[in-house]
């Protein structure tokens, strides 16, 4: 679903579904609507993993 919402808002194709990046478990997308605007600010980002040590 987030990825076929990407497409959309970048004007992409749906044949590019699966063009990187690749979104993974727990990966964060920000998408700001503004004025009726909308501005991706962050897509797959798992920077939040770094700091992960294990269980």
């Amino acid at each position: 679903m987030l990825k076929s919402l990407l497409m959309y808002v970048k004007g992409k194709s749906i044949k590019d579904l699966w063009a990187p990046p690749f979104i993974h478990d727990t990966s964060l997308t920000i998408l700001e609507i503004k004025d009726g605007m909308h501005h991706l600010l962050s897509e797959g980002d798992v920077s939040h993993l770094n700091n992960v040590t294990s269980v």
